[in-house]
């Protein structure tokens, strides 16, 4: 990281005030040794370091009640008491539902278990030939398990996943709608979890997974209300669990994450961090 960030800074003045955003820094231990890393790089001026999230956090509108961040994995983010408040990720062992990685792994899933239907379509065997060199679904997992990181590279076939299912290959198209629908869950975890509640709930969708087709984005504005009930005051539910808001709207990020980390440096520099 050291070397990656003097590379970066080559030909830059010297900032007022500057803030991190890295993947990894999931406690307090980790935030303060970036911080130390920046003020070793940059010594004498004010630093700080979260985690990646918070630049897309900090890029979104301020009106945003949660934002969707879904790419190689997913997580769901917003401002809770001033602070970034966060749930999801988890990685692909145990978490990163909803993700570009997930909805492939889905629509492998159902290769592996042989489900009627389920040979790949065209472009996701184009993809896992080019991936690995085969789409016969045993050498593929074979070949993948040598892989020194293998999510990174079953994300890749997503673009080839929603390609098939906008052809109109069942498999594809039922994985696109279990993975939205994924996102659709953790975004109403989310909100109960801090206690939010209001008429519309305002989301903010940001990572790899938007930029493949504007269909995901239909799909996950679906599921918000395909997999509810209205109960008797008009309010959704998730099963037994009322939702906290009556509709629900996305929008993509329009700003950079690096603007967000610009946005935190400011507030820090005029003592407003947070």
């Amino acid at each position: 990281m050291a070397a990656s960030l003097q590379q970066a800074s080559i030909g830059c003045p010297t900032p007022d005030a500057a803030v991190g955003c890295f993947a990894g820094l999931l406690d307090a231990g980790a935030r303060h040794a970036a911080s130390r890393l920046l003020s070793t790089l940059l010594p004498g001026v004010a630093v700080d370091a979260y985690a990646d999230y918070v630049a897309a956090l900090a890029a979104a509108p301020d009106e945003a009640d949660v934002v969707v961040i879904a790419g190689t994995g997913s997580v769901f983010c917003s401002w809770k008491e001033g602070r970034p408040f966060k749930t999801g990720g988890g990685g692909a062992l145990l978490g990163d539902e909803g993700s570009a990685f997930d909805l492939a792994r889905i629509r492998l899933r159902t290769m592996i278990c042989g489900e009627p239907g389920s040979d790949p379509g065209p472009n996701l065997a184009a993809a896992m030939d080019q991936a690995l060199g085969t789409a016969k679904i045993d050498l593929f997992v074979a070949a993948l398990y040598r892989q020194s990181a293998p999510a990174p590279l079953v994300a890749s076939l997503a673009p080839a996943v929603v390609r098939d299912a906008l052809q109109g290959e069942v498999c594809s198209t039922a994985a696109m709608r279990r993975a939205m629908s994924s996102l659709g869950r953790g975004v109403f975890s989310h909100m109960r979890a801090k206690s939010a509640q209001g008429d519309l709930c305002r989301i903010v969708l940001a990572g790899g997974l938007w930029e493949i087709d504007p269909v995901l984005q239909t799909f996950f504005e679906e599921s918000l209300h395909a997999e509810t009930e209205t109960d008797d005051e008009g309010f959704l539910r998730f099963g037994p669990i009322s939702s906290p808001f009556r509709q629900y709207h996305g929008v993509r990020l329009q700003t950079a994450p690096a603007m967000g980390a610009a946005r935190l440096a400011r507030r820090l520099f005029y003592g407003n961090g947070i």
